[in-house]
């Protein structure tokens, strides 16, 4: 009886370093997005119901967690689910779940022509609208709006003028300047970058309602013909005001972009558009003319979020 009270006394030590190896006390602090504390907090070992309370300084303490566990869950009124690896003293910072739906105003430059085997000259415009935006999640949102943007291309050849009735070819510099109201239905899937600023990808097709402009001829003298709204005939007849515009009036495309988001607030984006109509009425811009065109280019603005 003597020889097992020894054994037993000798195996209990040895069997409480076995038990505490079995688990492991993780510590941390929790704050919200400002660096304010984030009380009432949970905190859950993943997979378990081991868990603990952030106290009023945003701290807890997880005394026997399991040794195997890897990972915590972090869960606080209007901020969003986060999951953060296991650690002896683990900071864990919690961003506001982003709202649903919210508007934006943006503005800037715009750079297009219209692709054909051999090229026309770019032309620079301008783009400036509302955007409204979506979010599903913290990653993904969709994102519409309307958006002014100034199109077309500029040209240098011989040829025959569609302003005039002279069957005399001349040289001039032809400078296309479409106006179009662009409705872009976009996915969007946001990266943070850090705490406050997020990198976003955006792609999906367009519509483009062509609205005004001016199309121009100038000769190789520097004269000036008349402009002409593209959208509208440049006859006098008023048989042909419909069929004798230089530009079709719809197109419709597709538009890729990037971007940041900065502080919630600040916008900044570079968008690509490749439109999938032919733009000219009849396929010529001029006789001999037999190229297709589509409408090709790019939009870098900036804008505010409210």
């Amino acid at each position: 009886m003597k020889k097992v009270l020894i054994l037993l006394l000798w195996l209990l030590p040895s069997c409480s370093v076995v038990i505490l190896a079995q688990t492991q006390r993780i510590a941390g602090t929790v704050v919200v997005g400002d660096g304010q504390p984030a009380v009432g907090a949970a905190i859950v070992v993943k997979g378990t119901n081991i868990g603990a309370v952030t106290n009023v300084d945003g701290k807890f303490v997880i005394a026997e967690a399991p040794a195997s566990a890897q990972q915590l869950v972090v869960y606080h009124v209007g901020m969003e689910r986060k999951e953060v690896a296991v650690a002896p003293n683990v900071y864990i910072q919690l961003q506001p779940v982003e709202k649903g739906f919210s508007w934006n105003v943006k503005a800037g430059v715009s750079l297009f022509s219209f692709r054909r085997p051999d090229g026309l000259d770019e032309r620079t415009g301008f783009s400036a609208g509302v955007g409204a935006e979506y979010n599903f999640s913290r990653h993904w949102a969709i994102q519409s709006g309307l958006m002014v943007t100034s199109k077309g291309a500029t040209a240098e050849y011989d040829g025959y003028s569609p302003l005039s009735s002279s069957t005399e070819p001349i040289s001039y510099k032809a400078k296309i300047a479409p106006i179009y109201l662009d409705i872009p239905i976009l996915a969007a899937f946001k990266m943070d970058v850090s705490n406050h600023v997020k990198f976003v990808i955006n792609i999906g097709p367009y519509l483009a309602v062509g609205m005004g402009g001016k199309y121009e001829l100038t000769n190789k003298g520097g004269h000036k013909g008349e402009s002409h709204n593209p959208f509208k005939s440049y006859s006098s007849l008023a048989e042909a005001k419909n069929k004798d515009a230089l530009l079709k009036r719809f197109d419709i495309g597709v538009q890729g972009g990037i971007g940041f988001e900065i502080w919630k607030h600040y916008l900044v984006n570079a968008s690509f558009q490749h439109g999938f109509m032919e733009p000219v009425k009849g396929g010529t811009l001029y006789a001999g003319d037999t190229e297709k065109h589509y409408p090709i280019g790019g939009i870098l603005t900036v804008g505010y979020r409210f």
